[in-house]
């Protein structure tokens, strides 16, 4: 499984709760966590097979802007 921590341009709270509900029916199995840093939300995101090229177009295309996080390093986790 792997977890990538993306920056977003989601402001509230409400935004947040919502895309987290959106985003399993674009990427199966994932799970989300927010942490709100300085009132700027960032996602973590873990699931199988997860590219962060893919959610970016995907987040994209649903009007939100993405990016991974620097110096995040991409792990996996034990089974």
């Amino acid at each position: 499984m792997k977890t990538i921590l993306f920056k977003t341009n989601i402001k509230r709270l409400k935004a947040a709760m919502t895309l987290a509900n959106t985003m399993p029916h674009y990427f199966k199995g994932v799970r989300i966590e927010f942490e709100v840093i300085q009132k700027n939300f960032q996602m973590l995101i873990s699931g199988p097979k997860l590219k962060p090229a893919k959610v970016i177009s995907t987040m994209k295309e649903l009007g939100y802007k993405f990016e991974v996080a620097d110096k995040v390093t991409v792990w996996r986790q034990g089974n």
